[in-house]
């Protein structure tokens, strides 16, 4: 077993501090029991509960400097220490896993019906370039390590492990699925877990839905992603001012935006005070509503290379919940 990653305000000086304490509650408790005179046992019960004092005492100084820390570092990097402490303590707020009646409805509601995509591929000029180990790296270390097991019972680790061991022929499969412009039926079946939202008093039951896939399956979607993003990226297809979907970019840099250009307009080049006026529109469960149709669309208008298409026609057909 892995050592257990300590909280942000834990150190060696409080960890030394609380073995002392623990030993001295062990030996006050060995004088109980086995002196006869009990002026021993009180003077050990004294110096643990000093112990203890002092410990609370470190603690909370502790917790205090490294608070102040974190909130200090937000400000240079809001992905850091601060967000993830709080991201974390979010997690813990779930209620619990979904289960009995409601559970179909509540996925047909999260996971609507597309319809059926038409069969026909575009023609691919020349030859699809093949995978290389490079890429195969790149999405290894994007592999998120630590998660449960999916429908193939195979962990990330353990894909990880294979992928290093045996790279040449991970490649062949991966090259030999790209080459057939094909996702295989077992990557494409997802076991869904709902995991029930905080509620408030009155509200409806809300569910945010946790889709595990097989590992292999993702380590070929995330080759497949970069190769895409690339594409995409060359075509000028990303605005500058879309922050949903992209790496290094998030609904927080969005707000600092927003601020900043709400600052900027409250007072105009005259010296008038000036409105700024913000309209947000909520698209609910956006991700998994889009038209698929639409995106294969957008796909070939904007140029994208006829494999990379036909990919993509792949893996959204036939996707089983």
């Amino acid at each position: 077993m892995g050592k257990r990653k300590g909280v942000y305000w834990w150190t060696e000086e409080i960890a030394d501090k609380r073995k002392e304490c623990l030993r001295k509650r062990r030996e006050g408790m060995r004088c109980q029991k086995k002196e006869r005179d009990t002026e021993i046992a009180t003077e050990k019960s004294k110096e643990y509960r000093q112990n203890k004092k002092e410990l609370t005492l470190m603690i909370k100084r502790s917790k205090e400097k490294e608070w102040k820390r974190v909130c200090e570092e937000i400000d240079r990097n809001v992905w850091g220490e601060g967000y993830k402490i709080v991201t974390k303590w979010m997690g813990r707020r779930m209620s619990g896993i979904a289960c009995g009646e409601n559970v179909m409805e509540e996925a047909r509601k999260l996971f609507p019906e597309h319809g059926p995509l038409e069969r026909t591929d575009l023609v691919v000029d020349g030859l699809v370039p093949a995978f290389t180990l490079e890429e195969l790296q790149e999405a290894l270390g994007r592999l998120r390590k630590g998660k449960a097991p999916a429908p193939d019972k195979l962990p990330p680790e353990v894909c990880e492990m294979y992928a290093e061991e045996c790279g040449k022929e991970c490649l062949d499969v991966m090259n030999r699925c790209l080459e057939k412009g094909q996702v295989p039926k077992e990557w494409k079946v997802a076991r869904l877990l709902l995991i029930e939202k905080e509620r408030k008093v009155g509200e409806n039951a809300k569910y945010r839905p946790i889709c595990m896939l097989n590992g292999m399956g993702k380590l070929y979607e995330g080759m497949l992603a970069a190769r895409l993003r690339n594409d995409v990226r060359r075509l000028g297809g990303l605005v500058e001012t879309q922050y949903g979907f992209r790496g290094g970019r998030s609904t927080i840099d969005a707000m600092m935006d927003a601020c900043e250009y709400a600052r900027g307009a409250k007072v105009g080049t005259s010296g008038t005070r000036r409105f700024c006026v913000m309209v947000t529109v909520d698209v609910r469960n956006a991700f998994n509503t889009v038209s698929w149709r639409g995106i294969l669309e957008r796909l070939v208008s904007m140029g994208v290379e006829p494999y990379l298409v036909n990919m993509v026609r792949s893996y959204l057909s036939d996707r089983v919940v």
